[in-house]
């Protein structure tokens, strides 16, 4: 899906060009921040379904042993592993789509600061600015790539869009959740 219409906004009436300008700023400015928000949640999901798994092994252990432990119990780490990566889905498809929303405003800003800066005349199409889709960069720098890229950019530098960053939180949650629920089935048939 394209950010933008094949048209360029009109130029916002009455709206001066600083206030524009400020404005992709701090919308600039939001995007990052929710780059780190997402990031810091996804290290708390794998940090905590880390230690939710090596704890369970712990306690299967003991249990199958004379230590005396109601097997019962156990049921609380698949169901806190299962229930942490259900919220951890919830949270990261959410932010992947405050993403898009500020990759979407970002780009009509930058529009509109353009039309109102050029009069009518937009250079829209040849800015690549902050928060533009990825996919749209990667085709307008393709052109400017050497012919053939070294092989160690080939090995450590690529993008596969299903797995981005912004997706990975969701993705890497409903994982979790295939493998909590797994480990439900089988432990407490």
């Amino acid at each position: 899906m394209d950010l933008m219409t094949s048209t360029p906004p009109p130029p916002p009436a009455d709206v001066p060009e600083e206030l524009l300008l400020e404005d992709f700023k701090q919308q600039c400015a939001n995007l990052q921040g929710q780059y780190t928000r997402m990031h810091n949640r996804l290290q708390l999901l794998v940090g905590l379904n880390t230690a939710l798994l090596p704890a369970l092994g712990a306690v299967l252990a003991a249990s199958a042993g004379k230590g005396g432990i109601d097997r019962n119990w156990l049921i609380l780490f698949p169901c806190a592993g299962l229930l942490l990566s259900v919220l951890g889905y919830i949270t990261g498809a959410a932010d992947r789509k405050l993403v898009t929303i500020y990759r979407r405003q970002l780009a009509w800003t930058a529009e509109s600061l353009l039309a109102a800066h050029h009069k009518g005349q937009s250079a829209y199409q040849h800015w690549l600015h902050i928060g533009q889709n990825p996919k749209d960069v990667k085709q307008k720098l393709d052109k400017w790539r050497p012919k053939s890229p070294p092989r160690w950019d080939w090995v450590t530098s690529w993008r596969l869009e299903p797995l981005s960053v912004t997706r990975l939180p969701a993705v890497l949650s409903l994982v979790l959740v295939g493998i909590w629920a797994f480990l439900l089935a089988v432990l407490f048939p």
